[in-house]
């Protein structure tokens, strides 16, 4: 009985503290393609947000193969990307293949991880200009090396590391956590690429199943390890612990650490106030990792239709995928099957 009772305790002191209304921001809710004024606008299948240091936020419109740019008004407009395929240039003339991940480099520059083209991808956002900067595009292995002899398969989240050029990159089809060092020019894992699985461990010991989601911060990387139904932490030196949800267990239940239970968890940022946040896709809810306690934060547990604004915890979504922090500490998503980018949270 004391471990109900523990559980019990752990539940009812993690409910979580997700405030504000949950606005949509951009997006017609229904599948398509057209730049514009808010609802006007319409996404297919996007993945990935990300904000520049002015405040405006980057779309990975996935299945549309275009990256798209969000004012704070709403307005969305088409930054590069058309017709599915690979080609590096400027603009719209340019091609992407499913881009699934976003990061900025803090000084002018959006990295993308262009999965089915197996590639990384830069866009120099005063121009327009995208350059292809590492991996062989249409070829899907698993080499580490020079940039241009590199090779992915499905590389989706990314992150910055500042001040290093150290880009970070999950790269989904071999189950591991990829350094793309610019400096260097050269690619290297630092964990996992064996077998997948669901192993703690240092470096090729480690064992991932389809992550899908990075954020850095505190000297390392947080994981959404989304096949395993975990979050991973992966320290400088390629060590991973498992701090929150249970590997093969999908579900949902808050609590500390390993006693949560987490369905299918994709993209993951950083709050203001240090927390880590994720978008728990087929729970359809928005989940924050606070002083290692999971919290429920945004929508309601697999509600299903029909999708709805309203106070965070009362709202509807659609298999959240994404998550990213404003400058001034807001938290945007984007919910992937009604194709809304939604605003309004705070923690």
């Amino acid at each position: 009985m004391c471990w109900l009772l523990t559980l019990l305790l752990l539940s009812l002191g993690c409910s979580g503290s997700g405030t504000g209304e949950v606005v949509t921001l951009a997006g017609s809710g229904r599948e398509g393609y057209a730049d514009g004024s808010g609802s006007t606008a319409a996404f297919n299948g996007p993945l990935a947000i990300a904000f520049d240091d002015a405040g405006d936020l980057y779309v990975a419109d996935t299945l549309n193969n275009r990256i798209r740019k969000v004012l704070p008004s709403g307005e969305v407009s088409t930054l590069a990307g058309g017709e599915r395929g690979h080609a590096d240039g400027v603009g719209v003339e340019t091609r992407f293949y499913m881009p699934a991940g976003l990061a900025f480099d803090g000084r002018g520059g959006l990295y993308v991880g262009d999965s089915q083209n197996h590639v990384i991808r830069y866009i120099e956002l005063s121009t327009a200009t995208v350059t292809t900067v590492a991996g062989l595009p249409g070829r899907a292995g698993f080499v580490n090396g020079s940039l241009s002899a590199a090779q992915f398969d499905r590389p989706n989240g990314v992150d910055m590391e500042p001040g290093t050029g150290r880009l970070w990159v999950v790269d989904k089809g071999n189950d591991a956590i990829r350094i793309v060092d610019l400096s260097a020019g050269s690619v290297e894992t630092i964990a996992g690429g064996g077998e997948p699985g669901a192993d703690d461990g240092v470096g090729a010991g480690a064992r991932f199943l389809g992550p899908t989601g990075i954020t850095l911060s505190d000297g390392g990387a947080w994981v959404t390890d989304t096949g395993n139904h975990t979050i991973r932490h992966v320290d400088v030196e390629g060590r991973v612990t498992t701090v929150a949800g249970v590997a093969l267990h999908g579900g949902y239940f808050d609590g500390a650490g390993v006693v949560s239970r987490l369905n299918w968890p994709w993209g993951i940022s950083r709050s203001a106030t240090g927390a880590i946040v994720f978008a728990d896709l087929d729970n359809g809810i928005i989940r924050a990792l606070v002083s290692g306690v999971v919290r429920h934060v945004a929508g309601q547990v697999q509600a299903g239709p029909p999708r709805r604004d309203g106070p965070a915890r009362q709202a509807v979504l659609a298999f959240p995928s994404d998550v990213a922090v404003e400058p001034s500490g807001e938290i945007y998503f984007v919910d992937r099957h009604s194709v809304r980018i939604i605003r309004g949270i705070e923690l």
